[in-house]
């Protein structure tokens, strides 16, 4: 990603009177920009300063440009045009034909487009309607400079240092012009000779690229437009060896500039050429002159002697660390990737380990493998033989993630005597990529190696000195290296014992749910009786993610080898559900008869259930039993996973509605939290919530919480259930004390009680909420959507998931785009009485300073169960200020700073201490939009 070059985007006007709507206090806009490229103004100005202008602030800055690298840094020094006049506005600076800057100025005494302020109509793009945006009164201006060494009037004559035309100018003029201090002429002159498009210019253009001059900031500007020119009229295609030969000895001219124009043009189609732009790669070189070089070689076709001299150019420049000469040799080294990856395998220079260096050989080597070109390969595995470890693993790791699984190659037998060889002295976890490699590459020798292969893998499982996840890595690599070997799987199995540990042990089983043998879910149903909880649980879990391998566990089931009792509710569900329709036939067929299925009538089990409300559980027991069942998919006061909907408002809900959502999950889901199944093209199926998906790849939270990125192609169906993750019948896995108890703990209020937005939000505070769909001013972003803490508040954040979720309450506004589509009201469930309703919020569009000061944006009514209510009016000015920036207001205070946009605090105190049945967000009368982020309930 590009990023600015300038210090800072501060700017520094010479009034108070600036007006901004979304960056303040620096640019916005910056709206023109032009570098100074003639020589009317003094010498401190020449090619080194650009002038950008800024009309919000009345001025046109000059920004001072220094090398950085092969890059450039900037430094906003002083301004070229400052004005006290509001309605001054430049919007456009360019270095004019007499080499002053002329620039344009707007001229209107309101710049920016939005927000429409109360009283105005919004107008075409957003805009809105005002006589104060003149259309009429834009002016041009020219700035002379008249100081020591200004220049007499233009003569007009074409080929003096003065210019006012190049019409009708002949060949001869317009080469000539090529010599004009001013690049604003030398361009038009270039232009027009590239659109004659004669080589009579040529034998002209070649004296101006052998002239070895340079001016007083070592340029040669004639020379540099010379060789464009003759680029530009076909000149340098071969067909002309003068002009070849000119661009060639231009690579040694005394102008940096030169140099980088004559190796950006030259065709490196002769190894003489090839020579010279090789050479520039040297580190004395002047940084653009080696950035041209490393984009030249990237373009060209692959050179034998060209890999090495990159290589230095990456190693060269760790000291540097220049991020363009970095990226720039990466793209030629993947363009000259075998010759490259040969000669860092053939050094043992210290620095190809260096992370400036090494991460961009496996780069390479990934690149090298997408092509899959076995022709040279065995010269690389050959090289390979000896190089550095670290280079070793590294290469052979591109290549292994880089070569295409379904292009096998034939090595032949030097590819595979060379294979053998690498493989001999590698290390096991090297060795099992190579072995992995081997089968793509239609290796024959490395077979006589699997037995080594996995004897050495089955070391480093055993080895006991070894961290667990080194063994897991190692067991891993084993079921890759004989992925349709079931005795593999068997050989893991046998290693769990009861002195393994629960991490390992269920490491090791779900590196087996990586096979893919259809015996091997045999082998685990055999030995599922001697694993320990953790791990059986696993092998559960991994047992139902291929088909043949359910079928496997639905034989055992059958055959009484396995309870149902012992899978999960998801598990069920999922069996019950598959997408294999005979193993959800059978499935449905041997829960019945087990009585695994939960009763299909969620309304009578509910009203079975009912008493329960009326009972006063263990608040404390109930906390427990939620981590134990709960807390692997929600969240409650920061404690869990945050996959399904946060519990920690849940208190302000009776206990009927909370156990209605717990019997009958599904009854009225979100569409963000249902179950969706994946079947996979290697005989997985997957199910669970959508986190993500994207062109290429779609993400899945399953019931454990895990994480699954299942690539597009890789997928054969893809089934949207109405079903809820949370699987019906969890009943069933607790008593009904315990039930009471958890309960008790969802309806237990503390001393402060958050609300949940989620049913009542109306937007996304990640998407633009009020003009611009594409405005990033217009969007509230924490960092974090974790829950928050002001002067000792809790508020709870409702995470957008992206952009994807509402997360916050924007009301109607007759103002802007999305706020005319907004609710004029919302209802906040509470059902307790309070000292204060807090409000994370106090924000709106279009309130102050902007709109009528005392208007009435919202009003907060609270409706009390007595069906009496109150209200209390939040006005623009008071407690309301506008979202934009901070702007401070004394019935509010300043809370979050998010990208620039405010977030404010306020509380509400109710007048009485009657539970409030509801809270209501009213908007007012007035046009600003407000905004409310979070709600918190005080207890009495």
């Amino acid at each position: 990603m590009l990023e600015g070059i300038a210090e800072s985007n501060k700017f520094e006007p010479i009034t108070e009177n600036v007006r901004q709507v979304d960056h303040h206090g620096g640019f916005t806009s910056a709206s023109g920009h032009a570098l100074y490229t003639a020589r009317a103004y003094p010498a401190e100005y020449w090619n080194k300063t650009a002038f950008v202008t800024e009309p919000t602030g009345h001025l046109i800055a000059t920004f001072v440009i220094r090398p950085d690298g092969a890059g450039f840094r900037s430094k906003n020094s002083w301004n070229l045009v400052a004005s006290d006049d509001e309605w001054c506005a430049p919007i456009a600076a360019e270095i004019g034909p007499d080499g002053n800057v002329w620039f344009i100025d707007w001229y209107n005494f309101i710049v920016q487009h939005n927000p429409t302020p109360a009283g105005f109509k919004t107008g075409k793009g957003a805009a809105y309607e005002t006589d104060a945006r003149d259309k009429k009164h834009g002016r041009i201006y020219r700035l002379v400079w008249t100081g020591e060494g200004a220049k007499k009037p233009a003569d007009g004559k074409p080929g003096s240092a003065t210019l006012t035309s190049l019409k009708d100018a002949s060949a001869e003029q317009l080469v000539a012009a090529l010599k004009n201090d001013n690049m604003f002429w030398r361009l038009h002159a270039q232009r027009l000779l590239v659109e004659r498009n004669k080589t009579d210019v040529v034998p002209e253009l070649l004296k101006l690229v052998a002239d070895p001059a340079v001016d007083e900031i070592g340029l040669n500007a004639p020379a540099i437009h010379a060789l464009w020119t003759l680029h530009g009229v076909g000149a340098l295609d071969g067909s002309n060896p003068a002009a070849i030969a000119a661009a060639a000895k231009a690579c040694a001219h005394a102008s940096a500039g030169v140099r980088r124009a004559a190796v950006q043009m030259l065709p490196l189609n002769a190894a003489a050429n090839r020579a010279l732009a090789e050479s520039k790669l040297d580190p004395r070189e002047d940084p653009q002159v080696r950035l041209a070089a490393l984009l030249a070689l990237a373009d060209a076709e692959p050179g034998a002697g060209t890999g090495p001299r990159i290589l230095d150019a990456l190693i060269q420049n760790v000291q540097g660390n220049d991020r363009w000469i970095a990226d720039a040799a990466t793209a030629a080294a993947a363009r000259n990737a075998l010759s490259l990856l040969v000669e860092a395998s053939r050094r043992n220079q210290p620095q190809l380990a260096s992370p400036a260096v090494l991460p961009r050989i496996g780069i390479v080597a990934q690149h090298y493998a997408r092509q899959a070109n076995a022709e040279k390969l065995p010269d690389l595995l050959a090289a390979l033989a000896t190089a550095q470890p670290v280079v070793v693993e590294t290469i052979v790791t591109g290549l292994e993630r880089g070569w295409p699984r379904d292009k096998a190659v034939k090595l032949g037998e030097a590819g595979d005597l060379a294979l053998v060889k690498l493989f001999e002295k590698s290390s096991p976890a090297i060795g099992s990529r190579l072995a992995a490699l081997s089968t793509r590459w239609g290796s024959r020798q490395l077979e006589q190696f699997a037995v080594k292969i996995a004897s050495g893998l089955l070391a480093q499982i055993k080895d006991e000195k070894l961290k667990d996840s080194e063994r897991i890595a190692a067991a891993g690599q084993l079921i890759d290296f004989r992925k349709s070997d079931p005795a593999v799987a068997e050989e893991l199995l046998q290693l769990i014992s009861p002195r393994t540990s629960p991490d390992l042990a269920q490491g090791l089983v779900e590196a087996i749910g990586q096979s893919e043998a259809s015996d091997a879910g045999a082998a685990i149903i055999e030995r599922l009786g001697a694993l320990a909880p953790s791990a059986r649980a696993a092998a559960l879990r991994i047992l139902l993610s291929r088909g043949d391998w359910t079928t496997s566990l639905i034989d055992a089931i059958g055959a009484g080898k396995i309870a149902f009792s012992e899978l999960s509710l998801d598990q069920k569900q999922a069996l019950a559900a598959h997408p294999d329709k005979e193993v959800a036939k059978r499935a449905k067929e041997l829960l019945a008869r087990g009585g695994g299925l939960p009763d299909p009538d969620r309304q009578k089990v509910l009203e079975e259930l009912l008493p329960l409300i009326k009972e006063t559980g263990d608040a404390a027991a109930g906390k427990e039993l939620f981590k134990k069942h709960c807390t692997k998919c929600h969240v409650h006061s920061g404690e869990g996973t945050k996959i399904g909907p946060d519990l920690t408002g849940m208190a302000v809900h009776p206990k009927e509605e909370l156990l209605t959502h717990i019997i009958d999950p599904s009854r009225s889901v979100e569409g963000n939290f249902r179950i969706y199944t994946v079947v996979i093209s290697d005989g997985r199926v997957l199910s669970g919530l959508l986190a993500s998906e994207s062109k290429t790849a779609i993400e899945l939270f399953d019931a454990e919480g895990k994480k699954h990125a299942i690539q597009r192609e890789d997928v054969e169906e893809l089934v949207a259930s109405t079903k809820s993750l949370m699987p019906d019948g969890f009943e069933k896995q607790v008593t009904k004390p315990e039930l009471s108890n958890l309960l008790e703990f969802l309806t237990q209020r503390g001393k402060y009680l958050p609300l949940d937005l989620r049913k009542v939000a109306t937007i996304a505070s990640t998407r633009s909420m009020f003009v611009d769909a594409n405005a990033q001013a217009e969007r509230l972003i924490f960092r974090d959507w974790s829950p928050k803490t002001f002067e000792g508040v809790p508020f709870l954040l409702v995470d957008p998931q992206g952009d994807r979720v509402p997360n916050c309450v924007l009301l109607y506004s007759t103002s802007g785009t999305f706020p005319q589509k907004m609710p004029r009201s919302v209802t906040l469930p509470c059902n307790a009485p309070a000292k204060a309703v807090h409000i994370l919020g106090g924000i709106a569009g279009w309130a102050f300073p902007y709109g009528e000061k005392g208007s009435v944006s919202m009003i907060v009514r609270l409706n009390y169960v007595d069906g009496m209510s109150e209200e209390h009016p939040l006005k623009n000015g008071e407690e309301m200020a506008d979202y934009i920036r901070r702007v401070d207001v004394p019935g509010s205070k300043f809370a979050y700073q998010l990208r620039g946009q405010q977030l404010r605090y306020l509380a509400i105190h109710p007048k009485r201490t009657e539970p409030i049945k509801d809270i209501e967000l009213v908007k007012g009368p007035d046009a600003t939009a407000p905004v409310v982020m979070a709600v918190t309930l005080e207890s009495p």
